[in-house]
């Protein structure tokens, strides 16, 4: 090939490259439209507690321990005012109270409040010690409660099939909370981590 077509060429190449940099096209670049056209995550982190697949809308979340108030944690309905399904909640505490203590979770009115039926009632925490507690809805019985954990006979809930009146569900503005129920837990500022997931019904 002729010498003056490559110069030619490597000039003109050039000159491409330069004006794009000093006059972008406006919009996305092509390589951002076939990312957003795949659904590509950069990355292995997703930065939004929402996400969407298929069209379901979800939401997960983490949150440290509210130590100002007897409440752990509380997440509220996150698709308010629709309803969404309690799929999972995990409760991690690195540190603990002095003495030994117990907590509920269950769904509330408000960021501070417990219902009476808990979906987990009374978890008994040793003495200054850590614990892990992950609930899921379960679907072996009929029965509401039947769990027997050696301490407490009866203390975690079994899903009921009515789903709108279950306490599996966050209807519009109520809360999920773990909240302590020992009356006097300690004043020790105890650490840990609770995590919420939720599905739009």
């Amino acid at each position: 090939m002729d010498r003056k077509y490559l110069i030619g060429g490597g000039v003109l190449l050039a000159l491409v490259l330069v004006l794009g940099m000093f006059f972008p096209r406006p919009g996305p670049s092509v390589v951002e439209r076939v990312i957003e056209r795949l659904g590509a995550t950069p990355g292995t982190s997703v930065d939004s507690k929402f996400y969407s697949i298929g069209g379901q809308n979800f939401y997960q979340a983490a949150v440290g321990f509210d130590a100002t108030s007897s409440v752990l944690c509380a997440f509220k309905n996150p698709f308010a005012p629709a309803t969404t399904s309690i799929d999972f909640i995990s409760v991690s505490r690195t540190t603990s109270f002095a003495a030994a203590s117990e907590f509920d979770i269950s769904t509330s009115t408000g960021q501070f409040g417990s219902s009476t039926v808990a979906l987990v009632l009374g978890r008994s925490v040793a003495a200054a010690s850590q614990d892990t507690t992950l609930w899921t809805p379960r679907h072996a019985s009929t029965s509401v409660f039947t769990v027997n954990d050696g301490a407490h006979l009866g203390r975690t809930l079994y899903w009921s099939d009515d789903a709108i009146s279950n306490p599996y569900i966050l209807t519009g503005t109520q809360w999920l909370t773990v909240k302590n129920a020992t009356d006097t837990p300690g004043n020790e500022t105890i650490k840990g981590l609770c995590g919420f997931r939720g599905t739009k019904l």
